[in-house]
């Protein structure tokens, strides 16, 4: 059977960047995020963010200030929090580039989530001649008040940061950041911006839950080698044999770029 083409949208015209599709709206239908641009089920476009520069790296949607109702966390140019029906709530502009965002309970008592993000304050691939690339981590509140922002002594500009739950059954949420540089070796962070894990191999990471247990596990990997962390040991008689373990919607595609849903 040939494939139809129902419809077709521009996402260089809305930023491009990232994708993201969710029932936003609770109207039942599947919405896409097109860069800074929400679409419905049929591509007709519902509303776009505003002053926008570059496009968009990071996408959320998730209940950010505790509503009841799901929000849309962006990371582009700046880091901005939408409404589902597409008005600004808060935008937060004392970064250069966020390039990286999560969201999570990072700070237990705080209302809300909180969110996680990178800035990249100066890339090192000689863009405008520039080889000595740093970034930095920072946290805001649900309502985009910067909680705190990584003072970073080493170099490096790579970093990627998501948002891990529940490594050792205390159901907190951490800061898993990797792919620092600078000897920096990948770690999970609480909500101060305080290492509460460092892996002792480097590389890239994956999460998630390898055993069934409910409690994610780390995998870091290189080029040959993989290494699997989990803050409790498994027991190997309860472990799940021959059949798959059901795991979450982001897992399903590797990317660079986290974010999804929560």
């Amino acid at each position: 059977m040939e494939a139809k083409l129902i419809n077709s949208f521009d996402i260089s015209a809305a930023g491009g960047g990232k994708g993201l599709l969710g029932d936003i709206d609770g109207d039942g239908y599947d919405e896409v995020m097109a860069g800074y641009a929400l679409l419905d089920h049929n591509g007709r476009v519902l509303w776009s963010c505003h002053d926008l520069e570059d496009h968009a790296d990071c996408l959320w949607v998730v209940d950010v200030n505790g509503d009841g109702r799901p929000e849309i966390a962006v990371g582009g140019s700046v880091t901005c929090l939408y409404s589902a029906d597409g008005e600004e709530l808060w935008r937060y502009d004392g970064s250069i580039e966020s390039q990286h965002i999560a969201l999570g309970k990072f700070l237990p008592g705080e209302p809300g989530l909180q969110v996680a993000g990178l800035d990249r304050i100066r890339r090192g691939d000689g863009y405008k001649g520039q080889w000595d690339g740093k970034d930095g981590m920072f946290l805001l509140d649900c309502c985009g008040r910067e909680v705190w922002k990584e003072d970073r002594k080493t170099s490096g500009w790579l970093t990627i940061v998501d948002a891990l739950s529940n490594w050792n059954g205390d159901e907190k949420d951490y800061i898993l950041a990797y792919r620092r540089g600078g000897g920096v070796m990948p770690a999970l962070y609480d909500g101060n911006g305080e290492a509460a894990v460092t892996f002792s191999n480097d590389g890239y990471v994956l999460h998630g839950d390898l055993f069934g247990r409910g409690k994610e596990d780390v995998i870091v990997y290189s080029g040959e080698t993989a290494w699997v962390y989990s803050g409790t040991k498994p027991e190997p008689g309860k472990m799940p044999s021959g059949k798959p373990v059901p795991q979450e919607k982001r897992l399903y595609r590797s990317t660079l770029y986290p974010g999804g849903e929560r």
